[in-house]
């Protein structure tokens, strides 16, 4: 029960309209990293937003790459190094000389991250979802440069960590088709 504004406590309720619950009289903490409603309340709006910002820029010529960043892991392993080891390795992506001269050459303008971390039979499955966004359709050879490169650098930095990323799950690319499927990565 929450206290209502008008004084009166409200008591928590379930509607129904068109085929979809939803409650009312809920007090919300706004918590997105801990609480599992405000969670999903919180991925939804942003997925909404990242979903009309990436239609935004398809319909302005430009275009956006869905990638999806993993580590080798198994039953045991500590979460904390399965992060540091992801972390460590995305940001080896884009700092340095050829970093800034592949942003140039293929017009990178920047990227939206989200991890993601379940746990399964294998133990803990933390994964970076980056979306790639770029001005306009990148030139195919610079394009395919730069995915070679991070293919590389991520298997390097990964296994120099101990958790290398095999070549079929390690890094995966997909083309943005549809401004919904960039919202539900």
């Amino acid at each position: 029960m929450a206290q209502g504004q008008n004084g009166k406590v409200d008591r928590v309720k379930i509607h129904m309209r068109d085929g979809v619950a939803y409650t009312s009289g809920l007090c919300i903490c706004a918590n997105g990293w801990l609480c599992p409603v405000c969670s999903a309340k919180i991925r939804a709006k942003r997925a909404n937003e990242i979903a009309v910002g990436v239609a935004s820029l398809i319909m302005g010529g430009g275009e956006a790459w869905m990638v999806t960043f993993t580590v080798r892991h198994a039953k045991g392993h500590a979460l904390a190094e399965l992060l540091d080891a992801l972390n460590d390795a995305f940001r080896r992506l884009g700092n340095g000389k050829i970093a800034v001269r592949e942003k140039k050459a293929t017009g990178k303008i920047g990227t939206i991250n989200s991890r993601e971390i379940t746990y399964g039979k294998n133990g803990w499955h933390p994964h970076l979802h980056v979306i790639v966004c770029f001005k306009e359709v990148p030139d195919v050879r610079e394009l395919a440069i730069m995915m070679g490169r991070w293919q590389r650098l991520w298997m390097a930095w990964t296994k120099k960590h101990g958790f290398p990323a095999d070549k079929a799950h390690g890094v995966k690319w997909d083309k943005v088709m549809t401004a919904e499927g960039a919202g539900e990565y």
